[in-house]
């Protein structure tokens, strides 16, 4: 899954819980931290 590889490099903090949630989660996790 190379979405999960650009959320690690994105979010060094959230890798271990994205990786345990669903996919799904990626999506709205994945916006949140770019804009902070």
């Amino acid at each position: 899954m190379p979405v999960r590889v650009i959320v690690f490099v994105a979010v060094p903090p959230f890798p271990a819980i994205i990786e345990e949630e669903t996919p799904i989660k990626l999506i709205p996790l994945f916006p949140e931290p770019l804009l902070l």
